[in-house]
Parts: C-alpha cells; structure tokens; sequence
C-alpha cells in the first residue's frame, strides 16, 4: 500500500512540476506586455480585458471587443486593486501573477483528479495513463499555464464538481451535496461549457425534497436560483 501511494504521489509531483516548468517559461518569455498578444491574441484579448477592468490603469481598448471572455476576471479584478494599493504592480506583473493562480488551479485540479481516481477505486495504470496523456499533449501543459480558463479555473471547478457529486452520491452527506452545488455555480459562471454538469443534479442520491428541513430547501433553491443568475450574466 505504502509502495502504491508513492507511486501516486511521484505521478502528482511530476505533473505540478511540468505545470511550473510551463509557467517559468512564460515567465522568462516576456519583458513587454504588449508582445504577449502578437504572440497569442487570445491572451493579449484576456489581458486587456482585466486591465481595463482594474481602476488603477489608463489603458485604452485596442485589441479586445465589447464580446467579453474571461468572466471570472470581475472576481480577481479586486484582488489587484486591493493589491495595488500596497505593491507597485504594473500590467506584465498583473499578467505574470494572474497566471501563476492558474497555475496553481490547473495543480489542485489534478490534485482533486487523483482524489476521484482513488474514490472510484480505479487500478493504479490509470494514474500512469493520466500522466502519458499530459506529457505526450504540449498543448494541455500550455493552457495550464495561462489566461485561458479552459484548462486551469475551469478544469478545478469542474474537477471539484465531479469529486463532492460523487462524495454526496457515495456517502450521503448534506454538505458534500452543497460543496457539489457550490462548485456547480462557480463552474457555470466561468464558462458555459460547464452547463453538461447540470445534469449530475438529476442524477445525485440525496433527495433533496424528502425528509429534510424547510431550511435545506430554502438554500438549496436558493443555490439552483444562483446558478441561472451566473449562466445568464455569463451569457451578457
């Protein structure tokens, strides 16, 4: 057993190291803000769109457009400007700190992923298989490294959907069913791919009509509410 858990961690520590690899690079790649957009118009698009969010900064628009991307950016927007007030930040350490939290969201993803795995009682080749994929996929490494919230933010919220789903399925507890709903609402506010989740609703074992208190149903009803609210300013 000892031997197995090794062998999980050593899977887990590789990958955070490749996912810090990725960020270094990005790091040492750019010494101009504006160079980051010739070299990924998506990220560049991001960018701006945080920047021009932050109070703190005279930018003009220039490469974004009034279709927004990036929702989760009127979240960390206050973040930098409370941080602002006491670090001299500029737009390329705003860039560079912003991706550093992907980052580490893209960790803790693959973190809750092994979680899953051991929840499922998967066989430990799947952990192996899990690691090939990464390495033998640049562009999975690439996005974890990024503005783009497809393969760090989402990816963890989504990851953390699927793992409290499954924990309330299996065991039947109350707050496990709402960490589920929680992470259901935040998923849907960062990207609408994350709308096939709903369906894991429909599918959980705890009843959430039947033998509970009117205070269960109220927050409950309360959290589904939410989640439509979030998908329709996301959609905005």
């Amino acid at each position: 057993i000892m031997k197995e858990l090794i062998s999980k961690k050593v899977i887990l520590v590789i990958l955070s190291l490749l996912i810090f690899f990725s960020y270094i690079i990005i790091f040492f790649t750019f010494n101009e803000y504006r160079l980051i957009d010739y070299a990924d118009h998506d990220e560049g698009f991001l960018l701006e769109q945080l920047i021009l969010k932050i109070s703190q900064f005279d930018l003009k628009q220039s490469i974004s457009s009034i279709a927004e991307y990036g929702v989760e950016y009127y979240y960390f927007k206050y973040i930098f400007e409370i941080s602002a007030y006491f670090f001299d930040l500029n737009i390329l350490s705003i860039f560079k700190i912003k991706v550093l939290i992907n980052s580490f969201f893209s960790i803790f993803g693959f973190i809750y992923l092994h979680k899953i795995f051991d929840l499922l009682n998967l066989n430990k080749i799947f952990y192996y298989i899990l690691l090939l994929t990464i390495i033998s996929t640049p562009e999975i490494l690439f996005l974890t490294a990024s503005l783009k919230p497809d393969l760090n933010l989402l990816f963890y919220t989504l990851i953390m959907t699927y793992y409290f789903f499954l924990k309330s399925s299996l065991y039947n507890f109350k707050k496990d069913t709402y960490f589920f709903l929680f992470f259901l609402c935040l998923s849907l506010s960062i990207k609408a791919w994350a709308l096939p989740f709903l369906i894991l609703i429909f599918f959980s074992k705890f009843n959430f009509l039947y033998k509970i208190t009117f205070f269960h149903k109220v927050i409950f009803f309360l959290i589904l509410i939410t989640s439509f609210l979030l998908l329709n300013i996301y959609c905005f």
